[in-house]
């Protein structure tokens, strides 16, 4: 399978998207097409996603239907974050058949008197690490010229507040990351987060605002431009 050298795959979740407060020409996707105009820059990037997809029946769509030489991904704060139920669970499905109106007082419920847990991340650890290394295997495969990994997120105050167990599950799951860069030679990290400064986000604590965006292409340029003697 042939790759083409002028072709970037972006690969991520709901942090690459436009939202209500998030204009697209400010998101940090928007910016890389604009700055290279010699390479087509495919985005494939999915509200909810988890490392999961990438080993998926469709797994296709993430890599191998596009052959692209450059991979960004973007992805695993949907992984890591500790939540109230595990949203596969008998209980979750069965309180989602029920009336909305009904569903929602019962997620109020679960909301105002739960704890989020670290056992009920939609991806365990290992998991998370196998369906990475799947990927990169993949991407060794088909001889990929360079993956750059956005790692994830520092979240601000305002998502711990919300969620105080999130920091720990980020520096498990970035540790992932950080193994696996030692074991494929193509993988770059990339951090532009790490501070977790409130100024990077909206008011939910997470999904970035243009000043976010900004900092993480920043990163992805200064990255690629390296790689690719633009």
């Amino acid at each position: 399978m042939e790759l083409s050298k002028n072709r970037i795959l972006c690969v991520g979740d709901s942090l690459g998207l436009p939202r209500d407060d998030v204009k697209f020409e400010d998101t940090w996707y928007y910016k890389l097409v604009e700055s290279f105009p010699d390479f087509f820059v495919i985005p494939q990037f999915v509200r909810g996603i988890n490392t999961d997809a990438l080993v998926s029946p469709t797994r296709g769509d993430y890599l191998e239907l596009y052959t692209p030489n450059i991979v960004i991904l973007q992805i695993g704060i949907v992984d890591c974050a500790p939540r109230f139920l595990k949203r596969d669970s008998i209980f979750v499905r069965a309180i989602n058949v029920f009336p909305k109106s009904l569903s929602s007082k019962i997620w109020i419920l679960i909301s105002k008197y739960g704890r989020r847990k670290a056992i009920h991340a939609d991806v365990s650890p290992a998991k998370f690490e196998a369906n990475l290394r799947n990927y990169f295997d993949r991407c060794a495969t088909l001889k990929v010229g360079g993956v750059f990994v956005i790692k994830i997120a520092q979240p601000s105050q305002n998502m711990i507040i919300k969620n105080p167990r999130i920091t720990e599950q980020v520096k498990i799951y970035n540790s992932v990351f950080e193994r696996l860069k030692n074991e494929y030679e193509f993988i770059s990290l990339i951090d532009p987060l790490q501070s977790g400064e409130n100024n990077l986000f909206l008011k939910d604590g997470y999904h970035l605002n243009a000043e976010g965006n900004k900092n993480v292409f920043e990163y992805i340029y200064s990255n690629i431009v390296y790689i690719s003697n633009v």
